[in-house]
């Protein structure tokens, strides 16, 4: 037995020590020095292209942002608007208060013109009762003398002042479009990726044109408006003419009824007068 296991030691070691076993080994292949310029040429084609295309990509976005030069001018537009919108809408509130106004003044002036005309009725029929009176007494007196004259005394028109307020412009304060630039270092590919995400959003720029339209649209309707205000002035004007009429009809029946109260008075005198001396008479 320990020949037997003798012999197969001495058959490991001789296996273990054979030179014919291959040794493996892994070894990097050496590039070929052929090959350098080759992958340098198509390296810088690449690029080339790359770089081509970039340009492009460029060019089209700078054309796209030759629109941005419209922002200033629809941004003064837009304030003008603003301002005028603004002056609109003072104007207006001014002449609603002032047909307010003239509304509760009419009303007053309707009121008290009904009060005047009843009470110049009243005095007409006084005086008509009064004149009948008068001419009773004389013709049981037998008088020849009876006259009586009734004059209208117009009076001048007296020129209403007015202060208007004057409606203040308020002047729109200005945005300012701050505008933050942010310099990064990338590889190429980042660079083409990050200005082609900001070519499809510079798209957005072409909403412009749309913007422009509806801008010329609300300075359209702006115009509307404004008309709109000049003729409600306008109206508010022929108002102040006819009420200016008015008041020189109502300052004609005052002076129409003093002077009824007036000859009211002296007829009333007079028929006492003339009771007294028929009654002396009688």
């Amino acid at each position: 037995m320990a020949a037997k296991h003798a012999s197969k030691r001495s058959m490991q070691i001789h296996s273990n020590s054979n030179p014919n076993t291959p040794i493996k080994e892994n070894r990097s292949k050496i590039p070929r020095v052929s090959d350098t310029p080759k992958k340098l040429e198509e390296e810088k084609t690449a690029q080339s292209v790359q770089m081509k295309d970039i340009y492009e990509l460029i060019s089209s976005m700078n054309e796209r942002l030759k629109k941005l030069d419209k922002l200033d001018m629809i941004e003064e537009r837009i304030k003008g608007m603003e301002s005028e919108l603004k002056e609109v809408k003072h104007s207006v509130e001014y002449a609603h208060g002032e047909i307010e106004d003239m509304k509760n003044a009419n009303s007053l002036k309707e009121k008290t013109e009904r009060e005047t005309m009843g009470r110049l009725e009243k005095l007409e029929a006084e005086n008509v009762a009064l004149q009948s009176s008068v001419s009773g007494v004389m013709a049981a007196k037998h008088a020849s003398k009876r006259s009586m004259q009734i004059h209208s005394n117009s009076n001048s028109n007296t020129p209403i002042k007015e202060n208007r307020s004057k409606i203040p412009r308020v002047s729109d304060t200005p945005k300012k479009l701050e505008e933050e630039k942010t310099a990064q270092s990338v590889q190429m590919e980042d660079i083409y990726e990050l200005i082609s995400s900001m070519n499809e959003r510079l798209k957005k720029l072409d909403k412009l044109d749309m913007i422009e339209e509806r801008i010329k649209g609300m300075e359209s309707e702006l115009k509307e408006v404004k008309h709109s205000v000049e003729y409600a002035h306008g109206e508010i004007e022929d108002m102040k003419n006819a009420n200016s009429l008015k008041e020189k009809t109502e300052r004609e029946t005052m002076g129409r009824l003093e002077k009824l109260e007036a000859e009211n008075v002296a007829l009333q005198s007079s028929v006492i007068d003339l009771k007294r001396d028929q009654c002396a008479i009688t």
